[in-house]
């Protein structure tokens, strides 16, 4: 009897577990059909207050990494090209890679010239990244969260610690509206795109800062979007700390 029993609950157990593991495939597949839907049709979101476009993401033309490559490194706007990470399952847009710190130099406390930190970051270091972003969640059809919509008096960016281990990049929030929501460290999604841009400030009337749009599935995702199976749709702003 008690070997019955333990054959039994053992069976109720791996139902379970297939049952489970079934329903993360279909979430999964929902997913996927809601990224492909986000792709061919974009999305518009308007404030119903003021009326205001809020979010505005034409039909998306795909393009791979060899082609991005090919182009130098560019996608072309005018067709809303985004770059398709296949190993990731994300899209990323690259609107602007940023001018980076181009050479140049900045005085320190002291008074002394001292170059800045460089486009990327080396390996064995550790940068703080000021974020600027708007989070759209395609499975709700609605902006999650953003902090460009607070008016500039209130308005505070994200701040991450980004380290760069051996070529692989980690990050932790140490302030914002990311932080507080998900209490979780940086996606792997919002890490990603800093392979491909120059890390920089607004020092001088050329700088231009790193912006790049991309799409996110639950598995690169913030902690939320992971636990519940939904993909992100991000627009990000990169600001070095020096």
């Amino acid at each position: 009897m008690k070997r019955l029993l333990f054959l039994v609950t053992l069976g109720i157990v791996l139902f379970a577990a297939c049952s489970n593991d079934t329903t993360y495939a279909e979430l999964r597949e929902r997913e996927k059909r809601q990224i492909d839907s986000f792709v061919k049709k974009g999305c518009t979101v308007i404030d119903k207050i003021s009326g205001d476009t809020l979010l505005h993401v034409p039909p998306i033309h795909v393009i791979s990494e060899q082609q991005y490559r090919a182009a130098g490194n560019m996608c072309d706007l005018s067709r809303n090209d985004y770059i398709y990470l296949s190993d990731l399952e994300m899209y990323m847009q690259v609107v602007e890679r940023g001018t980076g710190d181009m050479g140049r130099t900045v005085k320190d406390s002291l008074g002394h010239t001292v170059p800045l930190r460089g486009d990327t970051i080396a390996e064995g270091t550790t940068r703080r990244i000021y974020v600027r972003y708007v989070e759209y969640n395609i499975g709700a059809d609605s902006i999650q969260t953003a902090n460009i919509f607070i008016p500039e008096t209130d308005y505070q960016p994200e701040i991450m610690s980004v380290t760069n281990t051996a070529g692989t990049l980690t990050g932790t929030f140490t302030s914002g509206i990311m932080m507080q929501r998900y209490k979780a460290g940086v996606p792997n999604g919002w890490l990603y795109p800093l392979y491909y841009v120059r890390l920089g400030r607004l020092l001088y009337a050329d700088s231009k800062l790193a912006h790049v749009r991309i799409i996110v599935p639950s598995t690169e995702g913030q902690a939320d979007a992971n636990e519940n199976t939904y993909p992100c749709f991000y627009d990000l702003t990169y600001q070095s700390d020096r």
